[in-house]
């Protein structure tokens, strides 16, 4: 993956290895990857004493729920388009307050922005026997993109397919085998075509590599095709003060 991938994705112009950026991917899909479909639940400030602490069901809870703060989709998971829901245990003082929290589940990208919202709902007391005890229910944070599940997992499949393609173009040009590797790098075309419309970084990269294995085989017409495509791109997408940007007028002044 290139630095141009993981700016795309939210991490800025700071340069990342290409093993940081398959670890990126990796993250996106890590709660079915990693752990056959179960979320990696966070880190607890959570503990009660069960005989003064009352458990209540989460739909009665709700009733006593006066400010209920919605999240806020933290840039990175919105970039690599990460739905779903965070599952909290939270221990409701006597005043209403969220004392503390358990997360039960949820992607491991959203689930800061949930603890922080959750932090700051307010209930009103519970009560036994008209006075005010010490809750806890579960409560569920959504985030969503309005996206739907199966254009979801195309989408993380067209990724992972285009990634591969570009790793692979890049070994060819490394190896100086420049025959494979054109052949390699103009499929990223295609391929970036695929990605999201954010994702214009990719399309970028994909022009500058299928220039570049032109370029070595002498192909200059073609060349500069593919890096003026890369310079329209940039000039587009990025600040003139980027390094990317620098990049795409020399391959296209070179030629």
């Amino acid at each position: 993956m290139s630095d141009a991938n993981l700016q795309a994705l939210g991490f800025g112009t700071q340069r990342f290895s290409k093993p940081m950026g398959w670890f990126l991917l990796l993250l996106v899909a890590a709660p079915r990857a990693l752990f056959g479909g179960e979320s990696i639940p966070a880190p607890s400030t959570y503990s009660q004493n069960e005989r003064e602490t009352l458990t209540v069901q989460a739909k009665d809870a709700e009733q006593n729920l006066v400010k209920k703060v919605a999240p806020v989709y933290p840039p990175l998971p919105r970039q690599a388009r990460i739905q779903g829901i965070v599952k909290i245990e939270v221990l409701i003082s006597k005043t209403g307050t969220v004392d503390s929290y358990k997360v039960l589940n949820g992607h491991p990208l959203l689930v800061q922005a949930a603890i922080n919202a959750v932090k700051q709902w307010q209930y009103k007391p519970f009560l036994v026997d008209d006075q005010p005890v010490t809750a806890s229910t579960v409560v569920e944070v959504p985030f969503s993109l309005g996206i739907p599940e199966p254009k979801q997992e195309a989408w993380l499949t067209d990724n992972q397919t285009y990634f591969r393609r570009e790793e692979e173009c890049r070994a060819f040009l490394k190896e100086r085998r420049f025959a494979e590797a054109e052949a390699s790098c103009r499929s990223l075309i295609q391929l970036s075509e695929k990605l999201s419309l954010e994702q214009q970084m990719e399309r970028m990269t994909a022009n500058e590599l299928s220039g570049r294995a032109l370029y070595q085989l002498n192909k200059f017409a073609e060349a500069l095709i593919f890096f003026q495509r890369e310079l329209a791109i940039g000039i587009a997408r990025l600040k003139p003060t980027d390094a990317e940007l620098g990049y795409a007028y020399y391959h296209a002044a070179k030629d």
